[in-house]
C-alpha cells in the first residue's frame, strides 16, 4: 500500500510537471511568482497581523479607559459645579432673611417664611436639576423644606438627624455622604449660618439628593456604544453604589484583578467584560466600570478584516503589475517566436510587429536584429540558387503574352479595315494613332516595371479604338483613384477583360453595353473589378477552364493567361475570380499594393 501511493505520488508530479513545462513562458513566470508572493506575503502577513492586532488592542483598551476615565473627570466636574451652586444658595440674602424669621414667635411671619423659602427651593431645584440632583431641602431638626414632596414626608428621622450632624460638624464647608447611598441616596449637605452681624449662626441645613445613575448616562452616553457600561462606586473601600446586577461575590475578584494594573479583561458570570478603575478627582471616591467586550472584540474582528482585504488587495495589485511587467518582455519572445514560425525559407515575408528592435542593445534587440540577418542572408542565397528558376518563369510570361498580342492585332487590323470603308480620313487617323500608341506601349514597356496608371491607358487607347467602332453602343466609366495608379501589374491584365467584356456584350447584340472599371483598396491589396452589362459568367468558369471541362475559346486563354501570370508574378494568394452581380459580369483582380 505504502508503495502504491508512493508511485502514484511521483506519478502525480510527473504529470505536473510535464503540464507546466508545456505552459507559455509568460504562464510559467507568473505562476511562480504568484506562489512566492502568496507563501511569503501569506507569512509575513500572518506575523504583522499577529503584532498589528496586539497593538490595536493596547491602543484600544487605553482609548476606552481614557474615556472612562474622562467620565469621572466629568462627574467631579459635575460635582464641583453642584459645590458651587450651593455657596450661593448658602448665601442668598432671602434665604437668610427667611431661615431667621423661621424661628420668629409670630406665626404669620413663620408662614410668610416658609412660603418664600420653599419658593427659593423650588428656584435652586431648576436650576440644579440640569447636574443629576434630584432633590434641593433646607432641614433642621424642627423642620424640612424639600423641592420634592414626598422627601419631605418620608425621609427616615433617623437619616435626617444624621445629615444635620455631619453638617454642623463640618461648619459650613460642602460634605458628600455616601453612606445611604445604596437606599436613601448620596447627599451633599452643608450649614447656613447667619452672615448678617458676622455672628455666624447656624440658621439651618441644605441637602442635595443626587442622582447618581442619570449622572452616569449622562457621563458616559457615546453614540457608537450600545451596551451601557456597569459601574461600582466604593468609599473608603465600601461599595456605595452599583448600577449593574451582577453577583456581589464577583466584586472583590474584579477588584483584585485590577490591583496590579487599572485596565484589563475580566470574566464575570460567563460574561468578557472590560475593567477599568480610576477615582473621582478630588472626592476620594473609587471606581470600576465594566463595559462589554463584546464590541471591542468586534472592532478588533474588523480590523482583522479590513487588514486581510488590503493585504489581499495588495497582493493583487503586486500580481497585476507583475502581469504587466513580464508580459511587457514576454511580448518581444513571442514575436521572435511568430517570426521564427513564419518563416519557411521561401519568402521574405515576416510577421508585421509595430516594433523597431534596431535600437536595443539588449538580449531581445540582439536576438530579433540577429534573426532578422539570418533571414535575409537566407533569402539572398534562395535568391542565387534559385536564379535559373525565376528565368524559367520570365521565359513563361513572355510565351503568355505572346498569344495575346496576335489576337488583339488581329481586332484592331479588322476594325481599321471597317472604318477605312465607312467613314472618312480623319476617323482613320485616329484609329491608327490609338494603335500606334497601343503598339509602343505593348511592346517596349518592361513587364516587371508596368503600373496599373499605364494599363489603364493602354485601356484607354484600346476603348478609342472600340468606341469609333461602336459608337454610342459603348460606355465605359473608370474610376480610378490616383494613390494606387503607382501600383505595379503584370502588363495587359485588364486590357483583355475589356476586349472579353465587348466581344460578349456588343458584338452579338444591338443593346448598349455599359463598362465600369473601378479599384479599391483592402488592408495591403488592390482590387480591380471590370464590370460589363449585357453578358455572364457561367459558374466555375475558370475552375472548368483549368480542369478542361470545357472547350477554350480564345477568350478564355485571356482568363487564365491573366490569372497564371498574376499568381506567377505574386503568388498564390492573388489572381483573378469572376462571377455576376446585379445583373452584370464581373471579372476581379487581386494583386499587392506594390509601388515602384
Amino acid at each position: 500500500m505504502k508503495n502504491y501511493l508512493l508511485l502514484w505520488i511521483y506519478g502525480t508530479i510527473r504529470k505536473m510537471k510535464c503540464i507546466l513545462n508545456n505552459f507559455s513562458l509568460l504562464k510559467k513566470i507568473l505562476i511562480s511568482i504568484m506562489l512566492s508572493s502568496l507563501l511569503f506575503a501569506g507569512a509575513a502577513s500572518v506575523f504583522a497581523l499577529y503584532y498589528v492586532t496586539k497593538a490595536n488592542k493596547k491602543l484600544l483598551y487605553l482609548e476606552i479607559a481614557k474615556n472612562l476615565v474622562y467620565s469621572g473627570n466629568k462627574i467631579a466636574s459635575t460635582l464641583h459645579s453642584i459645590e458651587n451652586i450651593s455657596n450661593l444658595m448658602i448665601a442668598d440674602s432671602v434665604i437668610q432673611n427667611n431661615l431667621y424669621m423661621r424661628n420668629s414667635d409670630n406665626w404669620q411671619d413663620r408662614n410668610i417664611a416658609y412660603k418664600s423659602l420653599y419658593e427659593s427651593v423650588i428656584s435652586y431645584f431648576f436650576e440644579l436639576r440640569p447636574f443629576s440632583v434630584s432633590s434641593v431641602a433646607l432641614v433642621n431638626n424642627t423642620y424640612t423644606i424639600s423641592s420634592d414632596m414626598t422627601l419631605s414626608r418620608e425621609m427616615d428621622p433617623v437619616v435626617k438627624d444624621d445629615l444635620v450632624r455631619t453638617a454642623d460638624r463640618e461648619e459650613g464647608a460642602p460634605v458628600w455622604i455616601t453612606r445611604y447611598g445604596n437606599k436613601q441616596g448620596i447627599f451633599m449637605v452643608r450649614t447656613v449660618r447667619r452672615i448678617e452681624h458676622m455672628d455666624f449662626d447656624i440658621l439651618g441645613e441644605i441637602a442635595f439628593s443626587l442622582d447618581l445613575h442619570r449622572l452616569l448616562d449622562e457621563a458616559t452616553w457615546s453614540p457608537y456604544r450600545s451596551d451601557k457600561p456597569l459601574f461600582f462606586f466604593f468609599d473608603h473601600g465600601e461599595l456605595f453604589y452599583e448600577s449593574g446586577i451582577i453577583d456581589k461575590s464577583e466584586i472583590p475578584k474584579i477588584v483584585k484583578t485590577l490591583a496590579a494594573c487599572d485596565y484589563g479583561v475580566v470574566k464575570v458570570q460567563n460574561s468578557s467584560y472590560f475593567a477599568v478603575k480610576s477615582t473621582i478627582p478630588g472626592y476620594g471616591w473609587t471606581y470600576v466600570c465594566l463595559v462589554s467586550y463584546r464590541e471591542i472584540a468586534r472592532a478588533t474582528t474588523f480590523t482583522c478584516l479590513i487588514y486581510f482585504l488590503i493585504t489581499a488587495l495588495g497582493i493583487s495589485i503586486s500580481i497585476l503589475v507583475c502581469y504587466l511587467l513580464i508580459h511587457s518582455i514576454a511580448k518581444h519572445i513571442n514575436f521572435l517566436v511568430a517570426k521564427i514560425s513564419a518563416f519557411r525559407g521561401d519568402s521574405g515575408q515576416l510577421p508585421f510587429t509595430h516594433y523597431d528592435y534596431s535600437g536595443r542593445h539588449d538580449e531581445i534587440g540582439v536576438l530579433h536584429q540577429q534573426f532578422d540577418l539570418m533571414v535575409s542572408e537566407i533569402n539572398e542565397l534562395i535568391q542565387k540558387n534559385y536564379k535559373s528558376e525565376l528565368l524559367m518563369k520570365d521565359a513563361q510570361l513572355a510565351a503568355l503574352e505572346n498569344q495575346i498580342n496576335p489576337h488583339f492585332l488581329y481586332n484592331t487590323l479588322e476594325s481599321v479595315n471597317w472604318r477605312a470603308k465607312a467613314i472618312g480620313a480623319q476617323t482613320i487617323s485616329s484609329m491608327i494613332e490609338s494603335l500606334g500608341s497601343l503598339l509602343r506601349i505593348t511592346l517596349s514597356d518592361s513587364a516587371g516595371n508596368y503600373t496599373l496608371g499605364r494599363e489603364l491607358e493602354l485601356v484607354d487607347y484600346y476603348l478609342t479604338i472600340q468606341k469609333l467602332r461602336f459608337e454610342d453602343r459603348l460606355d465605359v466609366t473608370i474610376q480610378c483613384d490616383d494613390a494606387v495608379r503607382c501600383c505595379l501589374i503584370p502588363k495587359l491584365s485588364i486590357q483583355p477583360l475589356v476586349e472579353n467584356a465587348i466581344h460578349y456584350a456588343l458584338e452579338d447584340s444591338i443593346e448598349t453595353c455599359h463598362i465600369l472599371i473601378q479599384t479599391s483598396v483592402s488592408g495591403k491589396k488592390v482590387i480591380i473589378t471590370v464590370s460589363n452589362s449585357g453578358s455572364c459568367f457561367e459558374d466555375s468558369t475558370l475552375k472548368d477552364l483549368k480542369n478542361g471541362m470545357v472547350r477554350q475559346h480564345r477568350t478564355g486563354i485571356g482568363l487564365l493567361n491573366i490569372d497564371k501570370r498574376i499568381k506567377l508574378t505574386f503568388g498564390t494568394e492573388y489572381g483573378l475570380i469572376v462571377y455576376n452581380k446585379n445583373d452584370m459580369a464581373v471579372a476581379e483582380l487581386t494583386v499587392p499594393f506594390q509601388c515602384r
